[in-house]
């Protein structure tokens, strides 16, 4: 089923299923009636896409509720830092590799950040090296 079929599908399915939104549509088309069909057009335009709006988000919502957990962990710390600490770890594998964790001067100077970021960036590197904190 397409989009604008399913949409059609969703906004009957709530009429039918709520009698008095039903009765809304049937009162604004009433309205335009003495002007012909475009004013009944016109004037029932504005409840059909308000319920098919309504549906739309609804559909959001169940969805939302519904989405799988994803299974990718990230730490807080790396998480706060966006992006700079898998920079950092491209950066500095070399260190990383043999143990050594670069002090914050370093990253500060080879990554552009300023001394905070560098700090959490060290701290971040710190506990993936698994190091005691030495300087390299």
């Amino acid at each position: 089923m397409g989009g604008t079929e399913r949409a059609v599908h969703a906004v009957a399915g709530s009429l039918h299923a709520h009698p008095r939104r039903a009765g809304h549509l049937g009162a604004n088309i009433g309205y335009g009636a003495p002007y012909g069909w475009s004013g009944e057009l016109l004037s029932g335009w504005p409840a059909v896409a308000f319920v098919g709006s309504v549906e739309m988000v609804l559909s959001m919502v169940r969805r939302a509720r519904t989405a799988p957990a994803t299974d990718t962990a990230v730490s807080e710390v790396a998480a706060g830092l966006n992006g700079h600490a898998d920079r950092a770890a491209e950066l500095l594998a070399a260190d990383l590799a043999a143990g050594n964790v670069p002090g914050v001067r370093r990253i500060r100077r080879e990554m552009h950040v300023g001394q905070p970021k560098a700090q959490q960036v060290r701290e971040h590197l710190t506990a993936l090296a698994g190091s005691n904190g030495q300087n390299g």
